[in-house]
């Protein structure tokens, strides 16, 4: 039971980090006014989102 509780914690932890990486990114695709700075951060993006959502 506890060792459930612990997991379910751990996760709901990996996901705020995630969400948490996704909006920085996201932050500084707003920021930067270079067009291939933002393409490298969509790319680097797109896991975080994929995770936050779940698929991946």
């Amino acid at each position: 039971m506890m060792s459930t509780f612990i997991n379910t914690m751990i996760m709901y932890v990996y996901y705020l980090l995630s969400a948490f990486v996704a909006f920085i990114l996201l932050r500084e695709i707003r920021k930067t006014k270079d067009a291939q700075e933002a393409v490298l951060y969509c790319i680097i993006l797109m896991p975080f989102v994929l995770r936050v959502l779940r698929l991946k």
